[in-house]
Order: C-alpha cells, then structure tokens, then sequence
C-alpha cells in the first residue's frame, strides 16, 4: 500500500482547504549533500524511491532544505529537481523552530502536529494555487499539486 503522507480536505469553521500530513513510516531527514548524493547515484535513488513509495520510508523536508536546494547548479540542480518531483507526496513538512515545537507540546500537541509546519506548506499551497492559469476551475490537490521540484520555482530560481 502506498501511503500518502498530504492530505487535503473541505475545511471545518472558517477554513475553505485544510491540510493534514502524517509520516506513515520511518520519518527520514536528509542533508543537502545526501539529496544530491541520492538525486545523482541511480541504484541508491532507485532504493530511496522505493521505500518511500512502499509506505516504509517518510521524508522530512524543511523551508531550509528548499533554500539550500537552490544552490546545486546545471546536472546537479536537474538530477535534484527530477529525484524531489519523484518523491510525489511522501514528504512531511517539517518545524525546525524547537522552541515552537516545545510551546505546541506543552500545549499537549503530540506527534505530529507538535512538529508539523502548516505555515510552509500553506504558503506552498497559496502559491501553487494562486499561479494557476486555470482560475476559476477545480485544482487538483493530488499527490501531483504537492511535487517537491515545484519548490525550486517556488522559491524563484
């Protein structure tokens, strides 16, 4: 079974879209160097994807994942934009305020939702949403909406 780590949803009170991301495996949190090492190394890309497709396996992506994925230039930046796309909507994503994380759980927020960062991928979804040209039609909020190499746009490089 393939897990789907975003969800979307009709939205409760005030809310139109509400969002819901869950890790359904081992929740993994790579460096800059493993995606590229990962994104240009085909047997290990082919392990890494197959893992995450088969539900064992969740990526972590933060906002400083993104921004550092914009250094990688030519090949490098290809390879890491097509490995990222590959993933789909098996990726979580990630708080990396602790202090945030500490005040949700205090709060009792348990896994996830203590460590979740609805902001970024709002701000995503807003942005996805909002360079749609097909305005005033239905947007599919598939596992395709939630791409990871969109964030190279994104962030406009």
């Amino acid at each position: 079974m393939v897990a789907t780590v975003i969800r979307t949803g009709s939205g409760s009170g005030d809310a139109l879209l509400t969002f819901h991301a869950s890790v359904e495996g081992v929740a993994i949190y790579l460096d800059n160097f493993a995606f590229i090492t990962l994104a240009k190394d085909p047997p290990a890309r082919k392990r890494f994807l197959d893992a995450v497709h088969t539900g064992a396996a969740d990526l972590l992506f933060s906002i400083t994942n993104a921004a550092e994925l914009t250094g990688p230039q030519g090949r490098s930046a290809l390879a890491v934009r097509e490995f990222l796309d590959e993933l789909g909507s098996h990726w979580f994503p990630v708080e990396l305020d602790a202090h945030e994380i500490a005040e949700r759980e205090t709060k009792g927020a348990r896994a996830p939702e203590s460590f979740v960062s609805m902001d970024f991928l709002k701000a995503f979804a807003s942005w996805k949403i909002g360079r749609s040209s097909d305005y005033g039609k239905l947007i599919d909020l598939s596992g395709e909406f939630f791409r990871l190499g969109a964030f190279f746009e994104f962030l406009g490089t």
